[in-house]
C-alpha cells in the first residue's frame, strides 16, 4: 500500500488519497504483511478523519481476497481496476504485449459500444477476471457478456444481467456446476475452432487476392464515430449552457451593482438637500444648491449609463436657450443611448420657444400638436414635450422592423435620414426615409 500524499504539512480543506493494492504478488522486493488486518486499520484511520479514498486493486487480489475488496466498498470508498497481475510492460514479449493490448482494446471499445459506465465496466472486467483466471487470461470480456451484447443488451441492463448470472452460478450444486463448466468448456472449444477456421479462410482468400471486407468492423467504426460525434455535440451544448449561465450571472451582478449605485446616489441626493436646507448665508445656500444640482445630475447620468440597451428620449426644453450653457438636465446629457429633441413649427422651421445646443440631435413638430389631457379632453399644445414623443414613436417603428438595433444605431438612422438646414442647426426627422433605411439593413 502506498498512500499518495499532497506534499504539504497543513491539511487542506479537501484531501484526495489513492492507494495501490497489489498485495505481495510473489515479488521478492515486497514486504509481506496481513492485507486484511492492514486494510481494517487503514479504513479505521480514514473513517476517523471522515476521508474518502480511491483504492486501485489488481484482479489477482480480487480473486484471492474478495472480502478485502468488499470491505473497502462497504466503507464507501471508490475502487479502480489496476490490471490483473500488474506485470511490467517492458518485460512482456512481443506476443504478450500484443495480447495485452488486444484484450484492453476489446474491453474499452466494447464497453463504449454497449454504453457502459466506467463503474459497470470495472465490475464486469473484475467478474470476468475471476472466471477466467484459471485459463491464464488477464483481461477481456467472456462469452456470457459477448452473447448479451450480441443480443442487443446494453448499459445498466447488461450489468444487471451479469449480476444475476453470477448469482445463479453461485447457487448451483457441485454436480450442476461441473455440468455447467463442461458446457462452457465445450462452447469455448467450439468458438476457438471457429476462430481458427476463420483465420485459415482469411489466409486462403488473401492468397487468392480476394478483397476481405469486415462488415462488423465497419459497423463498429461507424458506431464509434457516431458516439464521438454525439460526445462532441454534448460537450458543445455543455459549453454553451455554461456560457449562458455565466452571462446570466454577470448580468445579475451588473444589475445589483446598478441598484447599489442608485441607492448611493439617492443617499447623496438626500444629504445634499438637507445641507441646502441648513444653509444660512446666500453664499452657503449657493454652494449647497450647486452641490445638490451636481449630485442630482450625477445620479441621472449613472441611471442612463447603467442601462446602455435602453434608448432615452429627452425634450430640449422651451426656454429658447442653449441647453448646454444653461446646464439643463436631461437636455444637456451626452451619452450614446440618449437623444435630445428640439421642436419645429408647422412650416418646419425651429419653433421660437425651443432650446438648442450641441446635445440637441434631432427636431420634430412641437407646435399646436393635438394632445390628450387627463380625463380624455383633446387640446392643441406646443412645446418640446410634444416633439420628443414623435421621436420615441419613430424609434419604436424602427425596432419593429429591425429588433436588434442598438440605441446608438437607432439615433444614427434617425439623424442620417433627417432633413438638415444649410447651417446644420435644424435636423428634422423623416420617418419614411428612416423606415426604408432600417429595412435595407441586414438582420
Amino acid at each position: 500500500m502506498r498512500p499518495a500524499t499532497t506534499g504539504r504539512r497543513r491539511r487542506p480543506d479537501r484531501l484526495m488519497v489513492c492507494f495501490d493494492f497489489e498485495g505481495t504478488l510473489g515479488m521478492p522486493h515486497r514486504v509481506a504483511y496481513d492485507l486484511a488486518e492492514a486494510t481494517t486499520r487503514l479504513l479505521g484511520v480514514l473513517a476517523r478523519y471522515d476521508a474518502r479514498a480511491v483504492f486501485f486493486v489488481v484482479g489477482r487480489l480480487v480473486h484471492d481476497q474478495p472480502d478485502v475488496v468488499r470491505a473497502i466498498a462497504a466503507a464507501g470508498h471508490e475502487i479502480g481496476l489496476h490490471g490483473y497481475s500488474h506485470e511490467h510492460l517492458d518485460r512482456l514479449t512481443d506476443d504478450g504485449l500484443a495480447s495485452f493490448e488486444a484484450d484492453l482494446t476489446e474491453v474499452v471499445d466494447t464497453a463504449a459500444d454497449a454504453g457502459l459506465s466506467a463503474g459497470d465496466t470495472a465490475e464486469i472486467v473484475t467478474a470476468e477476471t475471476e472466471h477466467t483466471k484459471a485459463n491464464g487470461k488477464r483481461k477481456g470480456l467472456g462469452w456470457f457478456v459477448k452473447l448479451q451484447i450480441a443480443e442487443g443488451v446494453r448499459g445498466k441492463e447488461l450489468a444487471a444481467k451479469l449480476r444475476e448470472h453470477k448469482a445463479e452460478i453461485a447457487e448451483l450444486t457441485p454436480e450442476q456446476k461441473a455440468k455447467y463448466d463442461e458446457k462452457v468448456a465445450k462452447l469455448r472449444e467450439e468458438n476457438k475452432a471457429l476462430k481458427l477456421a476463420l483465420v485459415e479462410k482469411r489466409k486462403e482468400l488473401r492468397a487468392k487476392g480476394t478483397e476481405i471486407k469486415l462488415v462488423a468492423k465497419e459497423i463498429h467504426d461507424a458506431r464509434k464515430a457516431e458516439l464521438k460525434g454525439r460526445k462532441t455535440e454534448l460537450e458543445q451544448a455543455r459549453r454553451e449552457r455554461h456560457q449562458a449561465k455565466k452571462e446570466h450571472q454577470d448580468a445579475r451582478d451588473e444589475a445589483h451593482e446598478a441598484i447599489d449605485e442608485r441607492k448611493e446616489a439617492r443617499e447623496d441626493f438626500e444629504e445634499a438637500r438637507e445641507d441646502m436646507k441648513a444653509a444660512d448665508t446666500p453664499e452657503e445656500r449657493k454652494e449647497a444648491a450647486r452641490e445638490y444640482f451636481e449630485r442630482s445630475k450625477s445620479a441621472l447620468l449613472a441611471g442612463f449609463a447603467s442601462a446602455p440597451e435602453i434608448l432615452f428620449v429627452a425634450s430640449a426644453g422651451n426656454a429658447n436657450q442653449d441647453s448646454t450653457f444653461a446646464e439643463a438636465i436631461p437636455a444637456d446629457v451626452s451619452l450614446p443611448n440618449v437623444v435630445t429633441v428640439g421642436a419645429v413649427d408647422k412650416a418646419g422651421d425651429e419653433a421660437p420657444f425651443t432650446s438648442y445646443g450641441r446635445t440637441v440631435k434631432v427636431h420634430a413638430n412641437g407646435y399646436q400638436v393635438e394632445s390628450t389631457l387627463p380625463g380624455g379632453d383633446r387640446v392643441a399644445l406646443s412645446g418640446t414635450s410634444m416633439s420628443a414623443p414623435q421621436v420615441t414613436g419613430l424609434a419604436a417603428k424602427l425596432l419593429a422592423v429591425r429588433p436588434r438595433l442598438t440605441p446608438a444605431e437607432l439615433i444614427a438612422i434617425i439623424q442620417e435620414t433627417a432633413e438638415r438646414t444649410a447651417d446644420g442647426r435644424r435636423i428634422l426627422i423623416h420617418p419614411a426615409r428612416a423606415l426604408a433605411a432600417a429595412q435595407a439593413r441586414p438582420d
